[in-house]
């Protein structure tokens, strides 16, 4: 007799190890795992939430590869996208998007940050630019065009000969380079009504007058004209009080290819360069329109041959990835006459839009001197701090199409690394997958999964604002889509949920978990009438004296569901003979919006009244009622069954028809090389997925197609599926592929393979 005996693969942790060795495969490592996450605290695998739309209109065919999602103010934010030509914001409710900035550069890549509620942009060739949520305008502090001139003489004591010039002073406290000088304009015991320029640009604050002593040529300050409104000042001033020397070192920042923000500076990267610029600060004061072209950059290793082609900023100061090494700027003190740079690796990127600060380090595509790719983690700062971890997928870095590697696009988002990157089979020229790095605690659990998902940037939305939701831009047209969206359904099952409302002729009873809510008989009914339904009135209502229907109602607090969409409403009731049920809605961007707003129509279907009708807000508040021709009625109530009411809602519209969820667990020998195994059974443990069919195939040979196995119902089955193989299904290797195609997710806790092993005898027998 053949003994039985099992393996249980019940931790995905490792994800996927695409190049090994059947005979080396352990149970805890995946040929494949598509279109699905790690859940690194339980170890199961979860099929990935749908995408659904921000704009149900797409742009048109071009990708959307430059996206930000901006905060500013108290509480306002805006999704801010690059298409085609033009810098674009969305409306979120309505999902539409209008220009904001036009005439740009096509086919170029976006750095963004916000400082100082402001967005400012560069894409290494227009020039950077910055946006307060109303105004766009170049970055950096415009010249007065024109110079001050003499309107008239008025009384006052100066003589000699003078010279004028005015600066602009911007957002309060950023001040420009001086205009030209004024002509010459000589006093004799006298004063000067001065014309100086208005500014054009809403970001001018006020404008600062500046003139020489008599017959000299150094400028001093007169006044500070605090509006950009006054278009004289009257000059009194005598040498002996003019202010501090104007300033002429505050340059027009030159076009930066990516910039990033450190200790209160903005860093620039120069395109095709190794110069690294970067915006002063002065007496504690941060100045990031600013920067003096005479020593406001370092120059990083302009001897080595290479370029640098990103900086990222970590707490040390700023890493300057080049394509075989990388070099850091140690900002000690963040006094720039104490920086230095140090080379810390000898490894660079490839993939300078992929290069991902995580929370063990920075994650980077590197193409060493081979041609080969390895994806990388520096965690420090110290001399070769970087280690490998692509050795299980280096055949799948292999695929990231050398003609796209400036495409490839990397995010750190929710514990997870996604690099966005074309396939190099797949004959397209936009990014057609992601790989997915799982980090869990330490580097030494780690996972890796792929999806089919066309993305041209991420957008993670992680301000106070949010729900800390991610956008993508859609790299084969112009769309953006919320990814991994879960539903935003309100349930309510138990008295506790249910009692933070309010009940008006209603009582309760049952347990926590268990509740019931009926008419209440003892409560004041005089008067109380109710225009839902008159039933059984066989009288005419001006003769009729007694009530009509009694009814009563639980409503809820106000509720937060941050839905772009609702869909269906349920209740769980019982009805006596002369009973019903309804419930309203209403909904609010605030609370108070919200409490203030009307009441729905009634909606009557417990089993799934459409409401799809009702304007799907921030916060959103139920009231329920029970109506009743006859009182006591212990038969029409509200009880749970799964639930007492569930509103399904959800963040827009489905992007995708179907999700192809596959897990294939790799040819492997189930610990006995060499020697031929009979399948007897596959258990698959699993959670969710009513409604779902999964395929089963398998093979027992790396030459041989997957054939089927069974078609699993999900809803069916106990969360457990026992599979029993035909007693002939027997080979060397085995191998499990899980194939699920709707849009709905479902958990994978488990799987068991019982076999056996045929002693060599009874297989040569049998051969």
């Amino acid at each position: 007799m053949e003994e039985l005996r099992e393996v249980i693969i019940d931790s995905f942790r490792s994800g996927m190890v695409t190049n090994i060795d059947p005979s080396e495969r352990n149970l805890f490592s995946f040929k494949e795992i598509l279109n699905a996450r790690i859940d690194q605290e339980e170890g199961s695998l979860v099929k990935r939430l749908p995408s659904t739309k921000y704009n149900e209109t797409s742009l048109g065919s071009s990708p959307i590869n430059n996206g930000y999602r901006y905060y500013y103010g108290t509480s306002s934010k805006e999704l801010i996208i690059n298409y085609e030509t033009v810098i674009k914001k969305g409306d979120d409710s309505a999902g539409t998007f209008s220009d904001i900035k036009t005439g740009l550069t096509s086919n170029t890549k976006f750095s963004f940050l916000t400082y100082k509620d402001k967005l400012y942009w560069c894409n290494g060739t227009d020039n950077n630019m910055r946006y307060d949520g109303t105004n766009v305008r170049d970055m950096g502090l415009p010249v007065p065009s024109s110079a001050p001139s003499l309107n008239t003489k008025i009384s006052g004591s100066l003589s000699g000969d003078y010279y004028y010039k005015v600066t602009y002073q911007y957002d309060g406290y950023q001040e420009s380079n001086p205009s030209s000088a004024s002509s010459k304009i000589t006093y004799s015991s006298e004063g000067g009504k001065i014309n100086i320029p208005v500014s054009t640009d809403p970001a001018c604050t006020g404008r600062k007058l500046y003139r020489t002593t008599a017959g000299g040529s150094v400028y001093y300050l007169v006044a500070i004209i605090s509006n950009n409104t006054d278009t004289t000042y009257d000059d009194t001033t005598v040498d002996g009080n003019l202010g501090a020397q104007i300033e002429t070192n505050h340059d027009i920042l030159p076009k930066w290819k990516m910039m990033v923000l450190h200790k209160d500076r903005i860093f620039g990267l120069k395109p095709d360069s190794c110069e690294i610029d970067y915006t002063p600060i002065d007496n504690y004061v941060s100045y990031p329109d600013m920067y003096d072209s005479t020593v406001n950059y370092e120059i990083v290793a302009e001897d080595d041959g290479e370029k640098v082609k990103t900086i990222i900023a970590v707490d040390e100061g700023i890493l300057c990835f080049k394509d075989t090494k990388t070099y850091i700027i140690r900002t000690y003190n963040n006094d720039p006459n104490a920086w230095e740079i140090d080379l810390i690796d000898e490894h660079g990127t490839c993939c300078p839009w992929a290069v991902v600060p995580t929370d063990k380090g920075v994650v980077y595509v590197e193409r060493n001197k081979y041609l080969q790719k390895d994806l990388r983690i520096l965690s420090g700062t110290s001399r070769n701090a970087s280690v490998s971890i692509s050795f299980r997928i280096k055949d799948i870095l292999d695929t990231f199409k050398d003609q796209q590697l400036e495409d490839v696009k990397g995010v750190f988002y929710g514990g997870r690394v996604y690099l966005s990157y074309t396939d190099n089979y797949s004959g397209l020229e936009q990014n057609n997958k992601t790989l997915i790095l799982q980090l869990a605690k330490g580097l030494e659990i780690y996972g890796y999964t792929i999806d089919d998902t066309r993305i041209g940037c991420f957008i993670p939305a992680m301000g106070s604002a949010d729900d800390g939701q991610m956008y993508i831009g859609a790299s084969n047209e112009g769309r953006v889509l919320r990814v991994e969206t879960p539903s935003s359904d309100m349930v309510h099952k138990t008295k506790t949920d249910i009692d933070t409302g309010t009940f008006t002729r209603i009582k309760e009873s049952g347990t926590d978990d268990s509740p019931e809510f009926n008419l209440d008989e003892s409560a004041d009914w005089s008067g109380e009438f109710s225009s839902f339904v008159i039933n059984d009135m066989t009288q005419t209502i001006d003769n009729y004296t007694t009530l009509i229907d009694y009814n009563g109602y639980i409503e809820s607090d106000v509720l937060y569901i941050g839905a772009i969409n609702l869909t269906k409403l349920y209740w769980s009731v019982a009805l006596g003979a002369n009973g019903a049920s309804g419930v309203k809605l209403r909904t609010g961007d605030t609370i108070a919006a919200c409490q203030s707003a009307s009441w729905s129509s009634l909606f009557t279907d417990s089993s799934g009244s459409d409401i799809s009708g009702v304007s799907a807000k921030k916060y959103i508040q139920y009231r329920m009622y029970l109506f009743s021709d006859d009182l006591p009625d212990a038969d029409t109530k509200f009880y749970r069954n799964n639930y007492v009411i569930k509103i399904s809602a959800g963040l827009g519209s489905p992007f995708e028809d179907a999700i192809n969820f596959a897990l294939n667990i790799g040819l492997r020998d189930l610990g006995f090389k060499g020697l031929v195994k009979r399948i007897r059974q596959v258990v698959i443990e699993y959670l969710g997925g009513s409604g779902q069919t999964l395929y089963v195939y398998g093979n027992t040979n790396e030459d041989t197609e997957f054939t089927e196995i069974e078609q699993v119902d999900l809803g069916t089955y106990p969360n457990l599926k026992q599979i029993i193989l035909p007693f002939s299904y027997i080979g060397e290797y085995f191998n499990l592929k899980l194939v699920e195609e709707s849009l709905s997710s479902f958990k994978i806790k488990s799987i068991r393979i019982v076999f056996s092993v045929l002693p060599k005898k009874a297989y040569n027998l049998r051969r």
